[in-house]
């Protein structure tokens, strides 16, 4: 409960949140504290691989996530039905199991995506390897549900597509756009926009250089912020200050 939480945060000896945003919003539910709410990223989920040479056919788009409606991944099909609709070739791979599932594929095989569109569900790590090294935009445009109190904190999927050199696009609401430099390491749009995921997954498409530069300025930038280690040594030199 509420009460428990600030309860605990107040005998706590530090707090940590992993964005600004989280951090905000936990100051807005548990109140002033006695110390200041560290902030510190997370790392990545796996080590981040090799960069790999992307394939010169067709671009392939990749989503990972727990499918529940703050992740969006509706968005992403209907987005890719408008470009489908104008002669644009891709391929979409969708990972992960949830809520969202049926409904997601359902939409797919209403729209007609069922030849470029895969609903794979649960991916083992041995295929989410081959994804991310394969995958040339990583799509998670997520949105606040639940009158703002379900959010995206982090976006640690998000990390490991960038660790892994792929050119990304995210949704506005939450931390996540805390990971992204726009228009250098990443797209940042209103995942309420159909439109403006559209155009941009249309940019990035169609824009093959623009699209490889930026997958790579993303994997510089995300080899060198989202560490363990970091996040670690930050906490253990506010614990001794």
């Amino acid at each position: 409960t509420l009460g428990l939480m600030r309860a605990a945060a107040r005998r706590a000896r530090l707090t940590v949140a992993v964005s600004h945003y989280s951090k905000r919003r936990l100051l807005e539910r548990l109140g002033s504290l006695d110390r200041e709410t560290l902030v510190a990223w997370n790392g990545l989920s796996r080590p981040a691989p090799a960069p790999q040479p992307r394939s010169t056919e067709v671009p392939l788009l990749f989503s990972l996530c727990r499918l529940e409606p703050r992740k969006n991944i509706a968005a992403c099909v209907r987005a890719c039905a408008a470009l489908h609709r104008a002669g644009i070739a891709f391929r979409y791979v969708i990972g992960g199991r949830g809520p969202e599932l049926a409904r997601i594929t359902a939409l797919v095989e209403e729209l007609g995506l069922a030849d470029v569109v895969e609903v794979a569900g649960y991916l083992d790590d041995a295929r989410i390897a081959v994804l991310h090294a394969a995958a040339d935009i990583f799509l998670h445009p997520q949105i606040e549900v639940d009158g703002g109190r379900d959010f995206e904190g982090f976006g640690i999927t998000i990390a490991d597509a960038m660790a892994a050199e792929t050119a990304v696009i995210v949704g506005s609401d939450g931390g996540t756009p805390e990971l992204i430099e726009p228009g250098s390491t990443g797209l940042v749009i209103d995942g309420r926009d159909d439109l403006a995921l559209q155009t941009a997954l249309r940019r990035l498409l169609e824009d093959a250089p623009y699209r490889r530069k930026m997958a790579h300025a993303a994997g510089e930038h995300a080899r060198s912020a989202f560490r363990w280690d970091r996040h670690v040594e930050l906490i253990a030199q506010a614990l001794s200050a």
